[in-house]
This record gives structure tokens, C-alpha cells and sequence, in this order.
């Protein structure tokens, strides 16, 4: 990974209070951007595609053959959205 984009957490999923792993089949093409996204495990909320959108924009340095040529390749790709619970919501003591 050469370039990576923070996920932006949706905020009636943080109103909601609701975590998620959402877990991403990625096609990496030969230029190293992320062609296809599959989802495996989808999340409530709008996290899933909070986490595709991220994703797409991340950066690889391409997969290569045994003779040094760039592959396409795919993997798996986790992207957690897990709330702060040390310090009490906004409003609330």
C-alpha cells in the first residue's frame, strides 16, 4: 500500500453509536489502483460503502510476475470503524 485514504465514518452511524469491520475484495490492476471491490462481510449504516469509498482511492505498488512484470491481483482488505468510548458523547456527562 503507497497511498492510503481514512475512511470517513458516517455520521448517523456514529449518532447510532455503531461499530463495523467490513471486509472488501479488492482487484489490484497493474497500474496499482484499485479496479473491482466485492464486499464479503457488509455493515449497517452506510459503513460498507463508507469503506468502498475509501478503498478506491488507495494506491498499490502493482503485484508482479516472476519476470518483473506488473499483475493484476486480488485481496482481501479490512477496514474497521470502531467509536472512541473513552469520553462521553457529545451532550452527555
Amino acid at each position: 500500500l503507497i497511498h492510503w485514504v481514512q475512511p470517513v465514518y458516517p455520521p448517523e452511524a456514529r449518532k447510532a453509536g455503531i461499530d463495523g469491520v467490513v471486509l472488501l475484495e479488492a482487484t489490484i490492476g497493474t497500474d496499482g489502483t484499485v479496479q473491482r471491490l466485492k464486499p464479503f462481510r457488509s455493515e449497517p449504516m452506510r459503513l460498507t460503502e463508507a469503506a468502498e469509498a475509501a478503498v478506491r482511492q488507495w494506491r498499490y505498488e502493482p503485484a508482479r510476475d516472476a519476470a518483473g512484470k506488473p499483475v493484476e491481483a486480488k485481496m482481501t482488505v479490512t477496514v474497521s470503524f470502531m467509536l472512541d468510548r473513552s469520553t462521553p458523547p457529545e451532550g452527555k456527562k
